[in-house]
């Protein structure tokens, strides 16, 4: 494993919901919502430590939205608890 593979695995590991749906989806779907994440990290405006837990909160939210929108691996208990 590369160091930047470590970095991004990392960085998705701080967002348990999200990690948790990334392990729970298919290997296409699991992916592309990789990609996603890390998209998302390096477009946020402040850095992830440097966010407020509301920030995060709202951060790892509209993750999630995405990975809703786009219909990527999302389970029924997140649909549920929209």
């Amino acid at each position: 494993m590369t160091i930047q593979s470590q970095l991004n695995n990392d960085a998705i590991s701080k967002l348990s919901t999200v990690s948790e749906e990334i392990k729970n989806a298919n290997a296409f779907d699991a992916n592309q919502m990789i990609y996603l994440v890390l998209q998302e990290f390096n477009n946020s405006k402040i850095a992830f430590d440097d966010m407020n837990r509301a920030q995060k909160a709202e951060f790892e939210a509209n993750i999630l939205s995405i990975f809703l929108h786009k219909n990527l691996g999302i389970t029924a208990k997140l649909i549920n608890n929209k």
